[in-house]
């Protein structure tokens, strides 16, 4: 009898393993296509921006020679 459970345990924690790396796969392909998609995203907005240039606060940036004084 002892030895039959530990067979069966045995069976069981490799069956759970199996499942585990399964999930594991589906996951990381799962996470692998959103970062795909994000990427894409991402590039397809860079692309289509042509507005004005802002860098911190909302402040646009002047290219003139000249400075206020």
């Amino acid at each position: 009898m002892y030895e039959s459970k530990i067979a069966q345990n045995k069976l069981e924690m490799e069956r759970l393993t199996k499942e585990l790396a399964d999930v594991k796969k589906k996951y990381l392909k799962q996470k692998q296509k959103e970062q795909q998609t994000r990427e894409r995203e991402d590039s397809s907005h860079t692309v289509k921006r042509g507005g004005p240039k802002y860098l911190g606060g909302g402040f646009k940036i002047q290219t003139s020679t000249h400075m206020a004084s």
